[in-house]
């Protein structure tokens, strides 16, 4: 996956300082009980993430989350096919954003998360922390800002992944 380093670089671009991506890729990468990445492949693992790191680190925290996510599946792309589809981004963007958000994932009695848009989380938001005016805002402006960032970005970060891919495989042949 992309370095700390290139995903710092971004999120500095996105307005969220160097040192505080650090501490959120550190914690997505290496500090949760999950494993290297988790988020990614398992949807409980995305939501539990992305909810405490909305709770403890606020708006610039759960951006740098998204973030990371968004360069993580551009790089897996990038080296499966050779390019992506920033269209195939963005909607990865939502799909890890908006169950957090909304609160649309519901516990079983035996501690297993499963989807469910009509949780009771879904009707009463305020219950869980977050108001209607909350989500409103934060589906609008936070992840609306982010994808429009990808948008007028997604190039250069892509390009940046794709440099930082070649570097590695030239080290690997050395």
């Amino acid at each position: 996956m992309p370095s700390w380093k290139l995903h710092a670089r971004w999120a500095k671009r996105l307005g969220v300082e160097e040192s505080f991506a650090y501490k959120i890729n550190r914690l997505i990468d290496q500090e949760n009980p999950y494993g290297h990445d988790a988020g990614r492949r398992i949807k409980s693992v995305s939501y539990r993430l992305g909810r405490f790191i909305l709770k403890e680190y606020g708006v610039l925290g759960f951006l740098a989350y998204l973030l990371h996510h968004a360069m993580d599946y551009m790089e897996y792309k990038i080296a499966e096919q050779g390019y992506v589809d920033l269209r195939n981004v963005i909607h990865k963007v939502w799909e890890v954003a908006f169950p957090v958000i909304m609160g649309q994932l519901t516990i079983t009695r035996t501690g297993n998360i499963r989807y469910s848009p009509f949780s009771i989380r879904s009707r009463y938001p305020e219950l869980y922390g977050l108001s209607r005016g909350d989500m409103d805002y934060y589906l609008e402006s936070v992840v609306g800002g982010l994808v429009n960032f990808l948008i007028e970005h997604g190039k250069g970060i892509a390009d940046d992944i794709r440099h930082e891919l070649i570097q590695r495989r030239n080290r690997k042949r050395i």
